[in-house]
């Protein structure tokens, strides 16, 4: 007994000292001042702690696909935490010209990690600022001026995005990709000046508190199960829009303000407790929602009018499954009005669908919000 007690306790000494902070500051009082430096230095379960500066220094992560990275992580179970988001930088202060033979990352993973967590970097400045491969957190980080992919997330089957922010991308804000990725979770994302804000392409996404202003497009959704929270979107091309490739696909909206054109395509869409207001894309005056193929469905929601019109029903000469918009406030209490405002069969026999709008509410109807455990059940 006293021996097995010996080891257990052996083991667990190990196991606590190889836990270690292992410190970067680029004036040389810390352990390192090249982050690669301690990264290369470091054990599974280490935390590098980085100090306040601008790291650019790159190297040849990936020679085989000509990738140079500031952070290359090739140890597993990382914790890379800086001491804010504000202070440590991580990328040039002059971006490269896009198109290059080289890609450029702030920080980038091998693809054989299994988990590795982000807190508290800001990346600038490089083709993508954070790429992933395992499962694992970022939470408190700023992407700016990436011209492919603030966030890349590929592989890892339990990603949790926290508190972060992406601006003036050229690409995308947030890209989670991958057959194998369990679930999704983003809460407060911050998308400004994006092409796209987030481009899912996931079985299981949960979007949480996203607000995107300013963007060419905001949400996304190409696969699976896309869910939407209390989430705001204002003065963008387009909020929403699903273009999934399967029949499963599903879009699940609740509890947000939606300020500018949606677009479903090839899913169906599901929204409940959403607030509508009439968006004018680009210039054109085409309706808040649009839809052409799949179903869908929008209940106890408030539905603002465009110039045009508040629906505008765009089947590409295929029928759409049904666009049931029952039950929701239109911003009037008339029907006649309503049905003015929409575009489907009733305005041109070449569109195979009708909206169902009646009955209708005639006072504006409250938000709700959902649990958590509401939003996971979606998904089992």
């Amino acid at each position: 007994m006293k021996l097995i007690t010996s080891v257990c306790m052996i083991l667990l000494l190990s196991t606590t000292v190889a836990a270690r902070v292992i410190t970067v500051e680029k004036d040389g009082t810390g352990d390192y001042q090249i982050i690669q430096d301690a990264v290369n230095a470091s054990a599974p379960t280490d935390t590098i702690l980085i100090g306040p500066g601008r790291y650019d220094d790159f190297w040849n992560f990936r020679p085989d696909l000509n990738w140079d990275t500031v952070i290359g992580v090739t140890v597993d179970s990382l914790t890379i935490k800086g001491v804010s988001s504000d202070e440590v930088i991580i990328g040039p202060v002059i971006p490269d010209e896009p198109g290059g033979l080289i890609t450029t990352h702030g920080i980038a993973s091998a693809m054989d990690l299994t988990w590795l967590v982000v807190e508290d970097i800001s990346t600038e400045n490089t083709d993508r600022g954070i790429h992933l491969f395992p499962s694992g957190r970022i939470r408190r980080c700023v992407t700016r001026n990436h011209w492919w992919d603030g966030y890349l997330i590929e592989v890892g089957n339990d990603i949790v995005i926290e508190d972060c922010k992406s601006f003036d991308g050229g690409g995308i804000g947030f890209a989670p990709y991958g057959p194998d990725l369990v679930k999704a979770e983003v809460t407060s994302f911050y998308a400004n000046n994006a092409d796209m804000g987030i481009y899912n392409r996931h079985p299981n996404a949960i979007l949480r508190n996203i607000t995107g202003e300013d963007c060419a497009h905001v949400v996304s959704a190409h696969q699976g199960h896309t869910y939407l929270t209390e989430s705001t979107m204002t003065n963008c091309l387009l909020g929403i829009s699903s273009h999934g490739a399967f029949a499963f696909d599903n879009v699940f909206v609740f509890g947000s303000t939606l300020a500018d054109y949606l677009w479903f395509s090839g899913t169906i869409a599901n929204g409940t407790d959403v607030v509508f207001s009439g968006g004018i894309p680009a210039g054109q005056n085409w309706g808040t929602m649009a839809g052409s193929q799949g179903e869908i469905n929008i209940h106890n929601s408030n539905i603002g009018n465009s110039v045009i019109s508040s629906v505008w029903v765009n089947t590409h000469g295929g029928p759409m499954d049904a666009i049931d918009l029952t039950n929701n406030y239109w911003g009037t209490p008339s029907a006649g009005t309503i049905d003015a405002w929409i575009h489907d069969y009733n305005d041109d026999p070449g569109i195979l669908c009708n909206v169902q709008y009646q009955p209708f509410s005639d006072v504006p109807l409250s938000n709700k919000k959902k649990t958590m455990g509401g939003i996971k059940a979606l998904f089992r």
